[in-house]
């Protein structure tokens, strides 16, 4: 069963042993290789062609110096400390390697060098953007991504000339740091035969780098002070979210941790090099400190979100919150300002139920009235603000000139909506300049009903909270009780989940609430077949509706269906525009 989850666990004993780790966890830790440049185990031989992609210099290679280099060729007193540096030359030789180094480059530049060996074409590449570093060599290429620092090393062998070594995240269970294969250490092989040279259990040390999580672990074991849930740590130069827990195993404390790895920061911040840029400057190792949400979020949408929400936090950029009625946009809202460093208070304005005529007001204020608006109020703050899509076209305008030319003092902005403001973009009612700077982090935040994972631990959460609240001793769900909420498909979401158990905890007098003071609605009948699939062809032409901005010429190409196919189907479900 811990095999099949989609999330790593790691068991540590009062020896600070690791005596278990799931395929998730050696998946994130890097102790299973995920590349297809697999080679056997050995040591750098004289010969062996070296290359080296390292940004910054002895940051995250080892420690490597300049000794280090000049077993390769390179000698150079210049290379510093924090200097990006791309290498190639032959192991053992004392001279004769190409390289180049220097202290800084424009972030938006691809750094490359070129070169040749035994007549087969050699690139190295630094990408700061996209943090990738590549080796190509003869056609075949290496490569690995990093968050914000790595040292990267390939090696041709000298008498095959075939690949040597490669090297992958997870090198410190490996112990393949640039500096210690230069200076004759031995690397364990990839693929086939990776593991065998690992014998459990395993100190800590020798799987998981120095740093926070080692302390955190090691805390928990000596004095039952464990971390609040979802920090976040650096392990082994990859950020994960990890949930400490302490038991007891035979009169003897063990802990366990359940982590998953934080998503690959291009893919969820898409080609917005400021937003990238900032990002590098973080001291994302301790950003867990400043991040205290306690919403529940073990499955993999909300936990998608609640990654995305860690990234964010720190950030001055607005962040659109989507997600159906009672999701938690406003909760989140408020956990990410108080993550965010924020002076200033968290002001929200809900458009929603707001006349136009005072719009304007609530936002900007009033001189003649003497009246603050929540732009002013929330100086070096945050404004939260709900019902955007109704705000007419000439304060969408005012807000953009406001939040994308801010004053020192601006309000970083949250947008919370149940609206589609994609396709209202499209269609111009809403400005789409507005649109794709309040979107530059989009965090979507699931429907309860397809989060079942995060159900019972939210339940107990909340059924906690209220009992704490109203001052009355702690209740349990019966087990029919548990089973109906288990089964209920909860439309309003978190919202209506907090409102039944309050009203359950309010009428039940004993410690267990059984299912008759639920009063849960009664689940509605299911659907027929033909019912279900309509909906689901409804769904699918609204969606590409949107994404295809009305475009139907397009849309027939990308259903593969017929013009009159196509308009009966519209018009059948009311979406003809």
């Amino acid at each position: 069963m811990l095999e099949e989850m989609d999330q790593g666990i790691m068991m540590v004993n009062d020896d600070s042993d690791i005596v278990f780790i799931n395929n998730k966890g050696k998946e994130i830790i890097g102790m299973i290789h995920q590349s297809s440049a697999f080679h056997d185990g050995g040591q750098l031989n004289p010969g062996d062609f070296v290359c080296i992609v390292d940004f910054p210099f002895g940051a995250d290679d080892g420690g490597l110096r300049i000794s280090d280099l000049q077993r390769i060729g390179v000698n150079n007193p210049s290379i510093d400390q924090g200097d990006y540096l791309l290498a190639m030359g032959t192991y053992g030789a004392i001279a004769g390697a190409r390289y180049i180094h220097g202290k800084s480059y424009d972030g938006n530049e691809v750094l490359r060098m070129d070169g040749t060996w035994e007549d087969r074409a050699v690139h190295l590449t630094l990408n700061r953007k996209a943090r990738r570093m590549e080796v190509a060599v003869g056609g075949m290429r290496y490569g690995v991504s990093y968050l914000t620092s790595y040292g990267f090393m390939v090696v041709l062998d000298g008498k095959t000339k075939g690949l040597k070594f490669v090297q992958a995240h997870g090198y410190t269970i490996r112990r393949e740091a640039i500096a210690t294969l230069l200076r004759g250490g031995t690397f364990i092989a990839k693929g086939k035969g990776e593991e065998r040279s690992i014998t459990w259990p395993v100190s800590m040390e020798k799987v998981i780098a120095p740093g926070e999580l080692i302390e955190a672990i090691k805390k928990g074991l000596h004095n039952s002070d464990i971390p609040k849930p979802h920090s976040l740590y650096e392990l082994n130069k990859r950020l994960i979210l990890g949930t400490l827990k302490r038991l007891v195993v035979d009169d003897k404390p063990w802990i366990s941790l359940e982590f998953s790895e934080i998503l690959d920061l291009d893919t969820m911040l898409k080609d917005r090099p400021p937003v990238l840029e900032q990002l590098e400057s973080l001291d994302m190792t301790t950003l867990s400190k400043k991040f205290s949400t306690d919403m529940i979020a073990f499955s993999g949408k909300r936990q998608k979100a609640l990654n995305m929400a860690l990234k964010a936090a720190p950030l001055k950029y607005p962040i659109l919150l989507q997600g159906e009625r009672g999701t938690g946009k406003n909760r989140l809202a408020r956990e990410i300002h108080e993550a965010s460093g924020k002076t200033g208070p968290m002001i929200k304005v809900d458009l929603s139920s707001m006349k136009e005529s005072t719009m304007a007001i609530a936002l900007f204020g009033n001189s003649r009235l003497k009246k603050k608006g929540a732009m002013e109020m929330a100086s070096k703050g945050t404004l939260y603000l709900r019902g955007i899509h109704r705000l007419p076209g000439h304060l969408q305008g005012a807000l953009y000139e406001g939040i994308y030319k801010p004053s020192e003092h601006a309000p970083r902005i949250i947008v919370g909506t149940t609206h589609d403001l994609i396709s209202t973009a499209g269609a111009g009612i809403f400005l789409e300049d507005l649109f794709d700077w309040i979107s530059t982090f989009t965090i979507t935040l699931p429907p309860l009903r397809e989060c079942s994972d995060d159900l019972i631990p939210l339940l107990d959460k909340l059924l906690e909270e209220t009992c704490k609240e109203l001052g009355v001793s702690k209740k349990k769900f019966s087990a029919e009780a548990l089973k109906q909420l288990m089964e209920y498909h909860w439309p309003g979401n978190v919202a209506e989940l907090e409102k039944f158990i309050m009203r359950a905890v309010h009428l039940n007098e004993s410690d267990i609430i059984d299912d008759r003071t639920l009063q849960l609605p009664k689940s509605p009948t299911p659907l027929s077949l033909k019912a279900q699939l309509s909906i689901a062809e409804k769904n699918i032409l609204e969606r590409e509706m949107k994404r295809c901005r009305g475009d139907k010429r397009r849309i027939m190409k990308e259903l593969n269906i017929s013009k009159t196919s196509l308009y009966d189907k519209l018009n059948a479900y009311d979406l003809m525009d």
